[in-house]
């Protein structure tokens, strides 16, 4: 992780730092360099950061997950979003672009100046990198639980067949967590199952 004390605007220059960096900044900055810099940027705690460009696994896997939850709620009022759609947690004052992101009907927004990012979403994936998962699990995972409408967090690997559910226990701050790492087992989200093979179908993970 690099520390610097201002992100480029343009993806050229930004390709030349590494794979995650943060910078000191207020809220309005962010917006700024939301608005003006040419590749993802998220907030947390007066920081901007900036994580590294995905790999062909990722993007993969990120496609089979958006299809999969796209088929399973096509006759649903759940709407499916890929990572660029922000996600804004009041109580941490944060904004996340998570790789998928559904939400449960018509979205909510939290809005400042031209900038719209999501407020109630009811499912969230992140697809991991060993540079990233900490960053997932021990700074964007408590922000994610304490958003009221979110009743699921999936994390899923990209360097080898594992994947990790967060379910809220009903009307509580409580959550279940399961693993899944062979390729039979079915993910329960709600009323719909994924079944782990179909996450990474066609990936190098499959020999495929």
């Amino acid at each position: 992780m690099e520390v610097i004390e201002k992100l480029p605007l343009t993806l050229k220059e930004r390709l030349e730092m590494e794979e995650i960096v943060r910078t000191p900044a207020s809220w309005e900055e962010f917006y700024e360099l939301v608005m003006d810099c040419e590749y993802t940027v998220e907030y947390y705690q007066n920081e901007i950061i900036s994580m590294g460009f995905a790999s062909d696994t990722h993007e993969l896997i990120v496609a089979n997950i958006i299809r999969l939850l796209g088929n399973a709620y096509l006759k649903t009022a759940h709407r499916v979003y890929g990572s660029n759609r922000l996600v804004y947690i009041a109580d941490c004052q944060a904004s996340f672009n998570p790789d998928v992101l559904v939400v449960g009907g018509q979205p909510e927004f939290y809005t400042y100046q031209k900038l719209q990012a999501t407020t109630n979403p009811y499912l969230i994936v992140e697809v991991q990198s060993k540079s990233t998962q900490d960053y997932d699990l021990l700074e964007k995972l408590p922000c994610y639980k304490k958003m009221e409408s979110l009743k699921y967090v999936l994390f899923v690997s990209q360097s080898r067949t594992w994947a990790s559910l967060y379910e809220r226990i009903e009307n509580s701050k409580q959550w279940l967590n399961t693993d899944f790492e062979d390729f039979a087992q079915e993910i329960s989200i709600g009323d719909i199952k994924i079944l782990l093979a179909d996450i990474y179908e066609k990936s190098i993970l499959q020999g495929k």
